[in-house]
């Protein structure tokens, strides 16, 4: 059987990038569901690790070779594709709890409630996780530093924060995956 790329004819992904780090052209959404995707792939990617900076080299290194697969990447894009799968992965993570851990009471009911997309295994991980009082103290300490995460609805209620929705903490908006705020505005935002 013949392989099939990511690019809509079948072959390779076409990636190019802005002065920014954006993929751009109509690749940029295609390439942005792909990575959505393998993210979602518990046994490619497995969710049980804290931190994407924290998940092994091995599970890496097959990401990026499955990237390289099927997309005309070249290593000098590798640091900046790998940042975009890492935020797709954290994405998944926060999915799973949002479905499976935050709306029960009890770790018995998390374990019921496991998501169809995540390995039992892993799935226990997490829940011991979060439930753990090292993660419930991180909330907490993000609760008082940035208080608005905590309460619905408290976004700056500006023009462009209506139109596009709230900031993601550690994101400048529209500058692509390579500007961080402390890039952006200076150490105090560290």
């Amino acid at each position: 059987m013949m392989h099939s790329g990511w690019g809509k004819d079948g072959g390779n992904l076409h990636i190019e990038l802005n002065e920014h780090g954006q993929v751009i052209r109509s690749e940029g959404t295609r390439l942005s569901s792909k990575l959505s995707v393998l993210a979602r792939n518990d046994i490619l990617a497995p969710l049980n690790h804290k931190d994407w900076r924290l998940v092994p080299s091995m599970y890496k290194d097959k990401i990026w070779a499955h990237i390289k697969e099927n997309t005309d990447a070249t290593d000098d894009k590798k640091r900046i594709l790998m940042m975009s799968f890492g935020s797709k992965w954290k994405e998944s993570k926060h999915e799973a709890k949002i479905i499976g851990y935050d709306p029960y009471n009890t770790d018995i009911e998390c374990l019921a409630h496991c998501p169809d997309r995540v390995e039992e295994d892993q799935w226990c991980s997490l829940i011991h996780y979060w439930s753990s009082k090292e993660a419930k103290k991180q909330m907490e300490d993000l609760t008082e530093v940035y208080p608005e995460l905590n309460v619905p609805g408290s976004a700056p209620n500006d023009v462009y924060s209506q139109v596009m929705g709230s900031d993601t903490h550690g994101i400048v908006r529209t500058l692509g995956k390579g500007a961080s705020p402390s890039l952006v505005y200076g150490p105090v935002y560290k």
